[in-house]
């Protein structure tokens, strides 16, 4: 079994810069944030998760909700 770290900041960073991910998963991410016009409770309604952490620390645009 392989455990895998977490990113590190500057690879999300490097991932998500420039608002252009290069990751197809942060773009999708970003892409979502976009559609739902940054309406947490509507993003984590289709991700079927709690947006709780989300409306406590809310992201400033697309690149930051994609990097977390």
């Amino acid at each position: 079994m392989e455990v895998q770290k977490k990113p590190s900041k500057a690879k999300i960073a490097k991932a998500v810069g420039g608002g252009e991910a290069s990751d197809p998963l942060a773009q999708g991410f970003a892409d979502l944030y976009v559609k739902h016009g940054g309406d947490l409770v509507a993003i984590f309604a289709v991700l079927g998760e709690d947006p709780g952490k989300a409306l406590k620390y809310p992201p400033k645009d697309a690149a930051e909700f994609a990097a977390k």
